[in-house]
């Protein structure tokens, strides 16, 4: 019989195998299947035998170690484990990288709920940083491209904070690394989850790592349980949990600080005795004092966390001011300087290039039926702070100014005897 290749490496791999059993007793001598001869008849009968042949190769191997035969793809090393899918680290046999809060001690977690698959890296505390998205097994960025509040809100909503306070680009939170996966993310605001906003697909984009987009978002504070994300309880995230706030002494300058931590400019409105309904978990804060200039509900005086001698019967609510338009220095309420908030502050609008169209759209916006006249070089005047909006340039139809193109916030070349003002009709729309 011709002695083929095959055959020797059997040969040797037997008698190395024999060898390492050292003074194991002696077993009987198995003969190595016989290798398939050659054939001469179709393919289909000669790839049967040789099938045959390695069956039987590995079914020797597996008597004399023990180790039990991997199918297709297994790693016979392991015993059958199966190796992870894409961006595995083969070295941890699979393991998945975790999402945000997984322990990746536990090995193999997959991102899971709808926080998991989104992140926020190289910022100084955990509500602000760098956004990834975790997506065909790997980490990767999302371009600046577009990147706008919308899109933060989004991916702050998401990571279970209110509502974002800034969108960063140009790598503000440092350079990423690996795929940028997102590029012209296109968000209403209104989604619960990144992946249903519009964006130019995964992995398609013309970025560098330089334009990597950052957002800063509400620092652990919520609304639950309102109709409208601009009410709803009050819940706290202290010590890794969200816990309520007891109604006793919560007034409106409470309100106030948790609603401009939220976004927005003011509370319209103080709920008490659960009216958003009762929470459950830890009570965190009782006899909450605030003066109403607080950056942070932890800057206000109350009793301690978890300090407290309520029930969820008394958790306190609020609903916020949606307004972030205002008329400023007027003799009536439908006439005065505009101001914008934005980024936590009111700030004024320049008038270059402000006309009937823009001032239509910010007293719709303000409840008046249209504009009577646009106002420029603050003749209602100079305003102070920022001056959040230049070159507004609205078609007439938008129904918020955010909608409106502009240079972008805070971009210009204007002064505050510039500031825009308008006068609207007395009719309420």
């Amino acid at each position: 019989m011709k002695v083929t290749a095959c055959q020797v490496a059997t040969v040797v791999v037997l008698a190395m195998m024999l060898t390492a059993r050292g003074q194991e007793p002696e077993a009987e001598p198995v003969a190595p299947p016989e290798a398939p001869a050659a054939h001469e008849g179709n393919l289909e009968e000669g790839m049967a035998e040789l099938n045959k042949f390695l069956s039987g190769f590995f079914g020797l191997l597996a008597g004399l170690s023990g180790v039990q035969p991997g199918g297709l793809g297994e790693d016979a090393g392991l015993g059958g484990v199966e190796p992870g899918g894409p961006g595995a680290d083969d070295d941890l046999g699979g393991v998945e990288p975790s999402g945000p809060g997984a322990d990746a001690g536990l090995g193999g977690v997959e991102p899971g709920g709808p926080s998991a698959d989104i992140r926020l890296v190289g910022g100084s505390i955990s509500n602000k940083g760098k956004v990834e998205v975790y997506h065909d097994g790997q980490w990767g960025t999302v371009c600046d491209d577009d990147f706008d509040m919308n899109d933060a809100n989004v991916v702050c909503r998401q990571l279970g904070y209110g509502r974002a306070v800034d969108a960063l680009s140009k790598s503000a939170f440092g350079w990423g690394s690996g795929p940028i996966w997102l590029s012209e993310l296109d968000c209403e605001g209104s989604e619960t989850h990144i992946e249903q906003c519009s964006h130019s697909g995964w992995g398609r984009h013309y970025c560098n790592h330089n334009e990597d987009a950052g957002v800063v978002c509400t620092d652990g504070i919520r609304l639950v349980g309102g109709s409208l994300s601009s009410e709803g309880r009050v819940e706290v995230y202290h010590d890794g949990q969200w816990g309520t706030v007891c109604d006793d002494d919560f007034d409106m300058n409470d309100a106030n600080v948790v609603c401009r931590l939220m976004g927005y400019p003011s509370a319209t409105e103080v709920r008490n005795e659960a009216a958003f309904g009762a929470g459950s978990g830890p009570i965190w804060l009782d006899n909450l004092a605030c003066e109403g200039s607080e950056t942070n509900i932890e800057h206000c005086s109350n009793n301690g966390y978890r300090i407290h001698d309520c029930y969820h019967g008394e958790d306190a609510g609020v609903v916020c001011s949606e307004d972030i338009l205002r008329l400023v220095g007027g003799s009536s309420s439908s006439e005065g300087r505009v101001e914008v908030y934005h980024d936590g502050q009111w700030g004024t609008v320049c008038d270059d290039g402000f006309h009937m169209n823009n001032a239509n759209v910010i007293c719709r916006q303000l409840g008046y039926a249209s504009a009577v006249e646009a106002r420029p070089e603050a003749a209602f005047g100079a305003g102070a702070g920022p001056i959040w909006l230049d070159s507004l340039d609205c078609k007439g139809s938008e129904t918020n100014i955010e909608d409106c193109s502009h240079n972008g916030w805070g971009k210009h070349n204007c002064e505050h005897g510039e500031d825009a003002g308008v006068v609207c009709s007395d009719d309420q729309h």
